[in-house]
């Protein structure tokens, strides 16, 4: 049983309830504030993939200290030292994109 505040829930579940509360919203606009923040790469990669299906048409706005899902953005804005830079995104031989620099101070 689900109790109040997601009680009885592991951190990666409270976290996949989340998200897909949000992507059911049906809201235009989604911002997911670490996503994918206590999920092992495979189950984070996998979540962001739903997502990108599950919100196709709309705008989402991910702020991560991850890199996963970093191939599919569009853009890709970095904060370093109080400034925000943005990393150009390339195409790939495959034409998926990626972010050219791999943000800094990102956890593996």
């Amino acid at each position: 049983m689900i109790g109040h505040g997601y009680r009885g829930l592991s951190g990666g579940e409270r976290t996949r309830f989340s998200v897909a509360r949000a992507l059911a919203s049906g809201r235009p606009l989604l911002l997911l504030d670490e996503p994918v923040a206590h999920l092992d790469h495979p189950t984070a990669v996998s979540v962001l993939a739903d997502v990108r299906e599950a919100a196709y048409g709309r705008t989402v706005v991910i702020v991560s200290h991850r890199t996963e899902g970093l191939e599919h953005a569009d853009r890709v804005l970095e904060l370093i030292h109080g400034e925000l830079e943005e990393d150009p995104v390339e195409e790939t031989p495959e034409g998926a994109g990626f972010a050219a620099d791999e943000p800094s101070g990102v956890m593996p």
